[in-house]
C-alpha cells in the first residue's frame, strides 16, 4: 500500500463514519439544545483514527465490518465526550478544539458537562444495540473491554493521574504510565473491537494489543512534540499549553530531540509487532508512519 492508497482509505472510512454518526445524532429524541451541542462536538472535523482502526482491523482480519460498526461509533462517542470534559476550565481550560471554539465556550460549562455525559451514555446505548442475536459473546467481551478501557483503569484513570499525581512528575516511567492509560487504552480497545468475532483473546489479538501499546505511546509522544512545535492554527487546538502550565511531558523530561528519537523507536517496535501477524496489515504500517510524521 502506498501513501495515496492510504489517504484514499482514510477518506472513505471517514466519510462512512461521519454518515453513521450523523444518522445516529439525527435519530436522537432529546431537548434541542442538547442535540445541537452533541452534534457540534461529535461532528467536528476530527481524524476519526479510533473508529478507522476498528474498521481496518476487521478488514485486515477478513471480518465483516458491519458487525463492528456499532463499536466503532461507540468509541468515537467516548472519545468526543472525553475531549469536552478535558477542555473544561476545571481540567485543561482550553478554548480551541478541532479548529473551533470548545463546547463550554459555545454552550456554557453546564451544557458542556451534560453534553459529555450524554455522549458517553449514547455510546453505551449504541454498543448495546449492536449486540448480535447470533453468537453475541465475543462482541459482548469486546464491548466490556472498551468500557473498561474508557474507565477508572483506563482513560479516566489516566486523566486523574494527569491532573492529580503526575502534573509535575519527574520520572519518565510515571508519565508513560499516565499516557498509556489516558491515550493508549482506547487505541488498544479499537483493535480489540475490530477483531470481533475472535476466539478468546488469542495470540493474534495479543499481538495486536502489543502493537496498540506502541502506537499509543507513539501517538502521545508526537502529540507532546506538536504541542511544543506547532501553532494553534495548524493544530486546531490550543498549543503550548503544557509548557505554559508547567505540565510534565516526555518532551519536558527528555528534551525535544530525544523525544523525537524515542518516537522513532516506538514506530519501529510497532512495525515489528505487525510483522508477526498473518493477513494484510499494510494499512497499519502506513498508519504507523502517519502517526510518526503527522504535523497536526
Amino acid at each position: 500500500m502506498n501513501s495515496d492508497e492510504f489517504k484514499q482509505i482514510i477518506k472513505e472510512d471517514t466519510e462512512l463514519i461521519n454518515r453513521k454518526l450523523k444518522d445516529s445524532i439525527d435519530s436522537l429524541e432529546c431537548p434541542e439544545i442538547l442535540k445541537e451541542s452533541m452534534e457540534y462536538s461529535i461532528m467536528a472535523p476530527g481524524k476519526r483514527i479510533r473508529p478507522i482502526i476498528v474498521i481496518q482491523t476487521a478488514k485486515s482480519l477478513g471480518k465483516n465490518i458491519d458487525k463492528v460498526l456499532p463499536l466503532a461509533l461507540a468509541i468515537e462517542y467516548i472519545h468526543s465526550y472525553s475531549l469536552i470534559h478535558d477542555d473544561l476550565p476545571a481540567m485543561d481550560d482550553d478554548k480551541l478544539r478541532r479548529g473551533r471554539e470548545t463546547s463550554h465556550i459555545v454552550f456554557g460549562e453546564d451544557m458542556a458537562i451534560l453534553t459529555g455525559d450524554s455522549l458517553l451514555n449514547t455510546a453505551v446505548e449504541i454498543g448495546i444495540e449492536g449486540i448480535p442475536d447470533k453468537d453475541p459473546w465475543d462482541y459482548i467481551s469486546a464491548l466490556g473491554y472498551l468500557f473498561k478501557a474508557a474507565g477508572i483503569n483506563g482513560m479516566i484513570g489516566g486523566q486523574v493521574r494527569d491532573i492529580k499525581e503526575d502534573h509535575y512528575a519527574q520520572k519518565l516511567s510515571d508519565i508513560e504510565k499516565t499516557e498509556d492509560l489516558k491515550t493508549g487504552a482506547l487505541l488498544k480497545a479499537s483493535l480489540v473491537c475490530g477483531s470481533v468475532p475472535f476466539i478468546g483473546f488469542n495470540e493474534e489479538v495479543q499481538t495486536l494489543l502489543q502493537y496498540g501499546n506502541y502506537i499509543g505511546k507513539l501517538f502521545q509522544i508526537t502529540d507532546d512534540i506538536l504541542d511544543r512545535t506547532q501553532s494553534s492554527e495548524i493544530l486546531g487546538k490550543d498549543s503550548g499549553s503544557d509548557e505554559r502550565n508547567g505540565k510534565s511531558t516526555i518532551v519536558s523530561i527528555l528534551g525535544l530531540e530525544q523525544a523525537k528519537q524515542r518516537a522513532q523507536v516506538y514506530s519501529r517496535m510497532a512495525k515489528d509487532e505487525l510483522s508477526k501477524l498473518s493477513g494484510d496489515f499494510s494499512f497499519f504500517y502506513e498508519l504507523t508512519d502517519f502517526i510518526t510524521n503527522r504535523d497536526c
